[in-house]
């Protein structure tokens, strides 16, 4: 018998990757560091890391300036997560104005129940709310993923494919001009903010399919 790692997305793929091993320095290659609100802290990881923890009430995210890098009308967004607590909104990443532009990868408190979802802004200035019945446990670590290839976008939770919502609208996806957030959407006093911590999370672009999102659930892990 031999011992393994799986392999994730190609380099040349992913626009940003954030490892959060006590740093938050991008490791796709495009020199993407995240600066930090001064209120993220360092907590217990997947691999044996340090992920990105977030205390809502202290108002903690991280971000960066705007760059075309996130602006593909196909993207994917992927990432350990383990919410602390519910009932409320809880973005995980995000780059967008109000309902005008860009998106939102959140845990989505809508229906009462923390669900995965992903939110877009089309040329009709319309949100479309990909709002999904895939719930995050809490207290533990869970991969959750979307994709989005321009008409429907699929959530995978654990590298398994459990949800596709299809788009309500033909018109297309429009990018935003804003910095990039994790961990907050909106920030300030009227923000929402994670609470628990995010870990090893990408920025991907195309979409990827079934096959490339396990090899991401898996990416890093031993196998024999």
């Amino acid at each position: 018998l031999s011992l393994g790692y799986a392999n994730g997305t190609s380099s040349d793929e992913v626009n940003g990757f954030w490892r959060f091993d006590n740093s938050f320095e991008d490791y796709s290659g495009n020199s993407i560091s995240l600066l930090d609100s001064q209120n993220v802290f360092f907590t217990e990881g997947v691999f044996g890391t340090r992920p990105a923890g977030f205390e809502g009430s202290r108002q903690p995210y991280l971000e960066y300036e705007d760059d075309p890098v996130f602006d593909p009308q196909n993207f994917t967004v992927a990432a350990w997560i383990n919410p602390d607590t519910n009932a409320e909104d809880m973005p995980i990443i995000e780059k967008s104005v109000g309902s005008t532009e860009g998106f939102v990868f959140l845990i989505d408190n809508f229906f009462g129940t923390d669900r995965v979802s992903l939110y877009v802004q089309s040329s009709s200035q319309n949100t479309q709310r990909f709002r999904t019945d895939v719930t995050v446990p809490q207290g533990e670590l869970s991969h959750v993923a979307a994709t989005f290839n321009g008409s429907n976008v699929k959530l995978f939770l654990n590298g398994k494919e459990k949800q596709t919502v299809e788009s309500n609208t033909s018109a297309s996806y429009i990018p935003s001009n804003q910095e990039l957030i994790v961990g907050a959407s909106s920030t300030g006093s009227g923000g929402e903010y994670f609470n628990g911590s995010i870990d090893e999370l990408k920025y991907i672009s195309p979409s990827l399919n079934s096959s490339e999102i396990r090899n991401e659930y898996l990416y890093g892990r031993p196998f024999i």
